[in-house]
Order: C-alpha cells, then sequence, then structure tokens
C-alpha cells in the first residue's frame, strides 16, 4: 500500500516556512528572505510505519494578499503545518488565526505548532512552556522547535505530521487514500 497525503505549510509571513520545506527537501539554507507568490507545491516520499507516504507539501504565502485564497489552498488537507517565529511573539499571537482557519476550511484535521528559529537563542520571545500550554487550550496537538538554519527537528516535523495523519485517519476508520 502507497499512501498520499497533502500537508499545508501556514505561518505568518517571514516565519520560515518556505526555508523549512527548503531544509527538508534540499537539505539546504538560504539567507535571504524571498516571499512565496500564492502557493508552492513539493513532494516528497518517506517512510511512515512501513509505509510508503508520499508527502504533497503546499507551501502557503502568508502575505495579507493571499488570504482571500487561504480557502482554496486549504481545501483538502490532510494536516497542516503552522509556523511561528520564536523570535516574533505577534506570529505566536496569531496561532489562534491560523488555527481556525484551518478548522473551518479544513475540517478535522492534525495539526502541529511549531516555533522556527530556535537557533535564535538571544532574541528568543516565546518559551517552550508557553507553547505547549497553549496546545492544551486547544487540540492539544504536538508543538515543535525547529531551526530550518540549522536543519534541527526538520525532519522529525515532517515524520511527525505525517504519522498523525495516519493516526487520524485510522481512529475516523477513513480508507487511505491510496496512490
Amino acid at each position: 500500500m502507497k499512501l498520499a497525503f497533502k500537508i499545508c505549510i501556514v505561518g505568518d509571513p517571514g516565519v520560515g516556512k518556505t526555508s523549512l520545506i527548503l531544509r527538508y527537501i534540499e537539505n539546504k539554507f538560504k539567507e535571504n528572505y524571498i516571499p512565496t507568490l500564492g502557493v508552492e507545491f513539493l513532494t516528497k516520499k518517506i517512510m511512515v510505519k512501513d509505509v510508503e507516504t508520499s508527502l504533497i507539501i503546499w507551501d502557503i504565502g502568508g502575505q495579507h494578499k493571499w488570504q482571500t485564497k487561504l480557502h482554496l489552498y486549504l481545501q483538502g488537507a490532510d494536516g497542516a503545518i503552522i509556523i511561528f517565529d520564536l523570535t516574533r511573539r505577534n506570529t505566536f499571537a496569531n496561532l489562534e488565526n491560523w488555527i481556525t482557519n484551518i478548522k473551518k476550511i479544513s475540517g478535522d484535521v492534525p495539526y502541529l505548532m511549531v516555533g522556527n528559529k530556535k537557533d535564535l537563542v538571544e532574541d528568543r520571545n516565546v518559551e517552550l512552556d508557553e507553547a505547549i500550554a497553549f496546545s492544551k487550550t486547544k487540540d492539544g496537538y504536538p508543538v515543535l522547535e525547529t531551526s530550518a538554519k540549522t536543519g534541527d527537528t526538520v525532519n522529525s516535523m515532517f515524520h511527525k505530521i505525517a504519522e498523525n495523519v495516519i493516526i487520524h485517519k485510522a481512529k475516523k476508520q477513513a480508507n487511505l487514500p491510496e496512490i
């Protein structure tokens, strides 16, 4: 059996969504910031619980002008990763809006909350305990910290969302999409 899941990566502008995907797919990091225009798609095959799984990763631009099309991008998502910047508290505060949009458009799908830029220790403005406490007031989905620059936790972040989607679908006794 082979599985395929649509995973949407969302978050405010400049939190590192594209950088995390680039680190995951190509194991590269670019210092310069280039905003995503609309949405970009990438695919990666991984093994999850001995099952070949294709992650179809949707890199969704965080700028306000793309918010009007968010319903098109999130529709049919199997899971989501919400990225916030550990050095910018406002991106953490906006998690609530991202979760609301995901639930409204994608329905009951698993998601992760991921604090990026863990390597910028001196500039940190959000602590892990605080993010975990926030998660408990929502659906209790995992909170991770990562760094696109160093690659810390990047692979496990994508593996974790794939596992959560499989578990979620199994609990719902839904047919898993075969490819």
